[in-house]
């Protein structure tokens, strides 16, 4: 067993061995990549110098999904929805699907939403995407989830167009292994100073099979996933995260090289 010291935190390695006898030198075993761990305050180089985009814009999404006139002013990141009328947006619920999944703009809100006690048969309204809404409609059961929507929406509005990071940005496969893949990205373009960290979904095989799927947690701008199999496609889903809310997530496909 060989102790490699002094290496530099947060820093990608390539390690192989070599047999010495007398009569000369072997050929270097097969490379093994890794990388080493991050330390407290450390501050990761790879940070790009970017400008800060408009959030999105709600009401143009509402809009090209059809919501009638009347309705567009549930599309709103300023809503107040204290002064929201109930009885006017009861008359907008053929639009309801469109205007949550255009508010929630692909994020998942679903814990402000338990916070604020929303009953878990509304959690699907906090966490509504567009293919939900393009098969959404409005039903007797959902009826009971009006007494919540104030809640919802203010999640939704105030909680997600505030504080909810964009993706990963400038993901890239480095490198990869019999038994490894390395990627590398960037900070989300908006909202990354309340990003605390970088959530990994890795599936293979069957579809749905949760036997062939895995999580874990990055807190750098790289990683390695270890210990997978040879010449197998993995597809790898990364996102940002911070105390309450998680970013959409961007996606990355790659196959491990043959044992």
């Amino acid at each position: 067993m060989a102790l490699l010291t002094r290496l530099n935190p947060g820093t990608m390695y390539e390690a192989s061995i070599t047999s010495v006898c007398k009569e000369g030198i072997s050929l270097p075993s097969t490379a093994v990549v890794f990388m080493t761990n991050e330390y407290t305050g450390y501050v990761s180089t790879l940070r790009p110098t970017v400008s800060t985009p408009t959030p999105p814009n709600f009401q143009a999404c509402c809009q090209n999904e059809g919501v009638s006139d009347d309705c567009l002013f549930l599309c709103s990141a300023g809503l107040d929805v204290s002064n929201i009328d109930i009885n006017k947006a009861l008359l907008c619920q053929s639009h309801i699907g469109k205007v949550l999944a255009c508010v929630a703009d692909g994020r998942d809100h679903t814990l402000c939403c338990q916070r604020r006690d929303v009953d878990e048969s509304c959690h699907k309204f906090c966490a509504f995407d567009h293919d939900q809404a393009l098969s959404y409609e409005f039903t007797l059961s959902d009826a009971t989830c009006l007494i919540s929507f104030s809640d919802i929406m203010e999640c939704l509005t105030t909680n997600g167009a505030e504080s909810a990071p964009s993706p990963p940005f400038g993901l890239v496969l480095l490198n990869k292994t019999t038994h490894t893949i390395s990627l590398q990205w960037q900070k989300p373009l908006y909202h990354a100073e309340s990003v605390i960290g970088y959530t990994f979904s890795l599936s293979w095989g069957p579809e749905n099979d949760k036997e062939y799927r895995r999580k874990q947690v990055a807190l750098q701008y790289s990683t390695i996933l270890q210990n997978l199999l040879p010449n197998t496609l993995y597809r790898v889903e990364i996102s940002a995260f911070t105390e309450s809310l998680t970013s959409p997530a961007v996606v990355i496909e790659a196959r491990t090289l043959p044992g």
